[in-house]
């Protein structure tokens, strides 16, 4: 790997930096799998074992999506393929299971599943259209 000094002192090229739109993208879908993954342990502390294994289920696209996240430094297209077609997932498995089904104290949490699918399908949302944007276009080698 070529670092900064050494294209400087040796006169090779810099190595590419992420552009930002790619850098956010990878942000956003970190966060997502990380509330994906605390969400249902939280639930299962609170409200039960059932809750907690339908809360995980709701999230599984969004913790795959992290994973695929990982991978866009190396600008492979494969990566930003798993990460588009997994925030589509997201959306249709947020609104698919948009209900509070297996929750025993529906009335105790409120408006909260209601806030976790907007927060899924909003983050989804932004990071589709952060990797279609022309900068993470070029990163990954779309034409």
């Amino acid at each position: 790997m070529v670092t900064y000094f050494d294209a400087i002192a040796f006169g090779r090229p810099e190595p590419r930096r992420m552009p930002g739109p790619v850098r956010e993208a990878r942000e956003a879908a970190l966060g997502l799998a990380g509330f994906g993954i605390l969400y249902p342990v939280v639930l299962g502390m609170t409200v039960g074992g059932s809750a907690a294994v339908s809360g995980a289920l709701r999230f599984v696209p969004g913790v795959l999506m992290g994973m695929a996240a990982l991978g866009f430094g190396n600008a492979d297209i494969r990566r930003r393929r798993a990460a588009l077609a997994l925030a589509l997932l997201q959306i249709v498995v947020a609104v698919r299971f948009s209900g509070i089904s297996g929750l025993d104290a529906a009335s105790d949490l409120g408006v909260i599943p209601l806030l976790t699918v907007v927060y899924a399908c909003g983050i989804s949302v932004v990071v589709l259209y952060l990797l279609t944007r022309p900068q993470a276009r070029e990163w990954f080698g779309v034409v």
